[in-house]
């Protein structure tokens, strides 16, 4: 590791590998945590130090087990374990034949007591290194999440959270009359109400499954407060360390084998209250189809995405708007092996476009899961596709991290201070969608987690850089002339809210899927009503796709603006008819492509101008297509396509790019210090296809710091190649730029 130039290493302390049994602790040999330590803070690594207690990390005994806590402890204190809504017990099996392996409800007391018992053990080894300024941080337990398994009919409804649950009610609710009404229901106590058991599926259902989805994020929220006191109790502080917490950004998405699980999905003003809340991000994870062409991620827009979100979200334990800070806690190293040989094989090239992605949109640090393999509790190979395999032989993908590791060693601390250069525009997601919710025609747990990704890389193909907003902790969007959202039919106060206000101020809405139909309580109310004004169309039928089941339905629309040539749509089509009378300009722009002959339809997509700010209705996902593994065989004819609607729509409040290519499917934009014209542009280029040129442009101004008459050196500090002495004119009319397959990039703009 200090051969590449890295600096910190990141480490497990599993629970059951140090307690055998009942007063049985072994910290000799390979377990000697002691020696562990002292050999990474000799070689000069800062350390995290992840003692649990639960540990996801395929621990202790590879795919399909979930660890730290002892078997033999959970076979001795069986009243502390998961019950589902049937009342079996729970039990973490990824495929059915893996090992038996219950898990523990998260606030019983035997459980706590058991774990200061296990902190007793290891958080003085640990503090010690604190004391010697080698740890730097220790993580508040590991993608407490509800056991990557569905909240709805399987964890947790063990008495334990079940009580939690009914004192969440009480705290929400205060009188059984009020939930009554809010339910529709007669129960007469808190403690008689049901807890869902499945997804909702109508309206009424709503109301009770968020309530019953935000309890359990009330448990994690507690849970991590009571691990967080118990290592402080133990004498372990900030500002001594930082704490941190961590969780993939995603859902687990259905295949022909496998349902959705509907997950408490990452919910940063939670995660961020006791820890910074770090990123997993692992943008591959569903195995290769035999004969395949091998590409580099599922989700090709999921690091850069969440990355943008994360930081936006870490400010929320920062306290500091001003430099948005996100931590990769895990970042893609690998993956393991399912059962009857399928893999998810993941390239030494996907892990140089995650670096790209992640550090180029904002990560101050991350750890590679994982470095190197190891062996698991019943001595089976865990070996991940490590960087270093097993017998300690680098692998390609150890080259790319000492490229990286040489280049962060120059460039990383002035890297710190960097922001993205932004166009004014916000993505607008909303947090509200991670409960699944009924009576829409949207899975919003894969719009939140898929979706929002994909609109996201459609504006960054189509030369724009927008900020990522979550409508719950946004205070405004005055410093934006643009807003993009998703309306599965339902909205929330808080988003209604800024974009009414965005509205008023000038600020173009491009509102996706619905004009607004109703509240989150199925109502209609003002906020929404006035959102749905804005746009002075009636619903005139909507279309599905046909689809298998478990995979994405799509479909061809007109695009108007290239002659009638077709384009896809994702999931549905919602068409519009407008009313007459009305003041509004309105002009379709996406159809409805009509079945054999390939004429035009009813109206799908519209903009509203002549009657205040300009607005757009699109009635279906169009950018589905970035986030997912048909990004990579898509024509260039509909990324084109794609990139001109999102220009023209822009245009209409005069956004035009700034940091752009020529060429599709080639995502680029920039970083520098706010403010400055005499520090670095930091600009970061990737090519997601075959091997060509790039025709970079970056216009002079105050977002890029560049002026045009300035002579600048550029060079590409990540593969060495100097491109000379430009001028601002100059860059801002082309630079070319060659690319191998799957390359990337960083090209650093000096002010000479």
């Amino acid at each position: 590791m200090r051969s590449a130039n890295m600096n910190l290493v990141t480490t497990y302390f599993p629970w059951d590998y140090h307690n055998l049994g009942e007063g049985k602790w072994d910290f000799s040999g390979a377990r000697d945590v002691d020696a562990y330590l002292d050999a990474a803070c000799s070689s000069g690594l800062k350390v995290v130090a992840k003692p649990g207690p639960l540990i996801t990390g395929e621990w202790p005994r590879g795919f399909g087990s979930f660890g730290a806590v002892p078997d033999w402890w959970k076979t001795a204190h069986k009243e502390t374990l998961i019950t589902k809504a049937d009342g079996s017990l729970f039990n973490f099996q990824a495929v059915p034949f893996a090992a038996e392996s219950l898990q523990v409800t998260y606030l019983h007391p035997t459980y706590l007591k058991a774990v200061g018992d296990w902190f007793d053990h290891i958080l003085p080894i640990i503090k010690k290194y604190i004391d010697k300024k080698c740890v730097v941080s220790v993580q508040i337990d590991n993608e407490t999440n509800f056991y990557w398994s569905d909240r709805f009919g399987t964890v947790d409804y063990s008495p334990t959270a079940i009580a939690h649950y009914h004192d969440f009610l009480r705290a929400r609710y205060s009188t059984i009359g009020a939930l009554n009404v809010a339910y529709g229901t007669t129960y007469s106590s808190f403690d008689g109400v049901v807890a869902p058991s499945k997804l909702p599926e109508k309206l009424a259902d709503n109301v009770p499954a968020r309530d019953w989805y935000d309890a359990g994020y009330a448990y994690i929220d507690e849970y991590l407060g009571e691990v967080k006191k118990m290592i402080e109790a133990r004498g372990i502080h900030e500002p001594d360390v930082l704490f941190t917490t961590n969780d993939s950004p995603f859902t687990v998405v259905g295949t022909v084998a496998n349902d959705t699980r509907h997950l408490a999905v990452h919910d940063g003003r939670i995660k961020n209250k006791h820890g910074l809340a770090g990123l997993d991000a692992y943008p591959k994870h569903i195995p290769d189809v035999p004969g395949g062409s091998g590409q580099l991620a599922n989700f090709p827009a999921q690091v850069e995405y969440f990355t943008k979100l994360y930081a936006t979200f870490g400010v929320e334990y920062t306290k500091d708007d001003a430099h948005r800070f996100a931590y990769g806690a895990e970042l893609q190293g690998g993956f393991y092996n399912f059962p009857l040989g399928l893999t998810a094989v993941v390239s030494p090239e996907a892990t140089d476009n995650l670096l790209l992605k992640g550090v180029g949109h904002g990560l101050k640090g991350g750890a590679f899961y994982t470095l190197r393999g190891g062996i698991n509790i019943d001595n089976s190979e865990y070996d991940f596709q490590a960087a270093i395999s097993l017998d300690g032989e680098e692998r390609p993908r150890f080259r790319v991290l000492r490229k990286w590791g040489a280049f962060l060693a120059r460039f990383g601390e002035k890297l710190q201070w960097t922001e993205d250069v932004e166009d004014p525009i916000a993505v607008v997601q909303d947090i509200t969608y991670a409960a699944p919710q009924g009576g829409t025609d949207d899975d919003h747990q894969l719009m939140y987690t898929n979706e929002y990704p994909g609109l996201f890389a459609w504006l960054i193909d189509a030369g724009f850089n927008p900020a990522v907003v979550d409508a719950t902790t946004a205070k405004d969007l005055a410093k934006y002339k643009a807003a993009f959202y998703f309306a599965p039919k339902m909205m929330s106060d808080d988003a209604t809210k800024l974009l009414l206000d965005l509205h008023k101020k000038g600020g173009m809405l491009v509102q996706f899927l619905d004009k607004g139909s109703f509240g989150l309580d199925g109502r209609m109310n003002t906020n929404v009503s006035r959102i749905a004004s804005l746009f002075p169309v009636d619903n005139d039928g909507v279309y599905g796709w046909p689809r298998i089941p478990k995979t994405v339905g799509s479909g061809n629309l007109n695009d108007l603006g290239a002659g009638g040539d077709p384009l896809r749509g994702y999931w549905y089509e919602y068409f519009w008819k407008a009313r007459s009378g009305g003041t509004a300009k309105v002009s379709p722009f996406l159809v409805e492509r009509l079945a054999i002959t390939g004429w035009n339809g009813k109206p799908i997509g519209l903009t509203f101008e002549g009657d205040g700010a300009p607005r757009a209705l699109i009635g279906t996902y169009l950018s589905t297509v970035y986030n997912s593994i048909e990004y990579y065989s898509e024509a260039d004819k509909a990324f084109v396509q794609r990139r001109a609607i999102a220009r023209k729509l822009l245009a209409k409040v005069g956004i035009t790019p700034t940091v752009y290519v020529d060429e599709v499917r080639a995502p680029v934009w920039a970083r520098k210090k706010p403010g400055s014209v005499e520090d670095e542009l930091y600009v970061f280029a990737a090519n997601d296809v075959g091997a060509r040129t790039l025709h970079l442009h970056l216009k002079s101004g105050a977002s890029t710091g560049l002026i045009a008459t300035r002579r600048y050196n550029v060079r590409d500090e990540l593969a060495g190649v100097d491109y000379g002495a430009k001028t601002g004119a100059e860059l801002e009319k082309s630079l070319s730029i060659p690319m191998e397959k799957n390359g990337v990039r960083v090209l650093v703009v000096t002010p000479i």
